[in-house]
Parts: structure tokens; C-alpha cells; sequence
């Protein structure tokens, strides 16, 4: 089986300053950038791959709100990337995993059973 490759590539945004509490219980002001993304689709899952050079795990944050999974990584006390990226209803929001390898984030974000293929079978007479 060859997936499908959709490529997104994203130039940084010009920074913007917002509050951030990540990897701290105190909120400083952080410059958000933008990190490019490649996307791919299996008939299982979605994986998105996304580069975030120099960010450690523990100063990486993922949530999923009203469809919106957000992806919060501080680099520094001032710096960081931030993306947000939609998601349908036909993703398994509870089975989302990533993995952080060589500064590269990898998010599975596998598909829900209604919205995987399947195959129909035809009955003749």
C-alpha cells in the first residue's frame, strides 16, 4: 500500500508576542513561529510531521479543544513555535500519539472507524 502524500510547506510567520505558560507555572512572553509541515494519509491515520529544532519533550505541549489540536513548543525564554491545525470528525482524537525524534515532532492522529474504508460486498441474484 503506497499512502497518499499531501505536502504543506510554511515559511515562519512574522512573530507575535503572547502569553504562554508552557513548561512553567509562571506566564512569560513568548515570539511564536510557525514550523512547516508535511502531512500523509494512509487508510488508517493521518501523520503530520513537524520540524521544531532544538525543543526537548519536556517543553512541548499538545491539546485538542473544539477541534483544534494545538502544538505549543518553547525553545528558549523568549522564542518558540505554536500551529494549530483543524481536525475532523473523522479522526480518533483519543488515539492521537507523537513522538519527538532529532527535533522532528510526528503526530498519529489515526481515523475513526466510520471514516476508514471499507469494502462492500455485492450480492448477485
Amino acid at each position: 500500500m503506497n499512502p497518499e502524500t499531501t505536502t504543506e510547506t510554511t515559511t515562519p510567520a512574522v512573530p507575535v508576542e503572547q502569553e504562554s505558560a508552557v513548561a512553567s507555572h509562571e506566564a512569560k512572553t513568548v515570539r511564536w513561529f510557525q514550523p512547516p509541515i508535511d502531512v500523509f494519509e494512509s487508510d488508517d491515520a493521518f501523520r503530520v510531521d513537524m520540524d521544531i529544532p532544538g525543543v526537548s519533550a519536556e517543553h512541548l505541549e499538545l491539546t485538542v479543544d473544539r477541534g483544534v489540536l494545538t502544538v505549543e513548543a518553547v525553545r528558549d525564554q523568549t522564542r518558540g513555535w505554536r500551529r494549530q491545525l483543524r481536525i475532523t470528525d473523522g479522526v480518533d482524537v483519543d488515539g492521537i500519539t507523537a513522538e519527538l525524534e532529532a527535533g522532528v515532532l510526528s503526530l498519529t492522529l489515526p481515523k475513526a472507524a466510520a471514516a476508514r474504508p471499507r469494502r462492500i460486498e455485492v450480492r448477485g441474484r
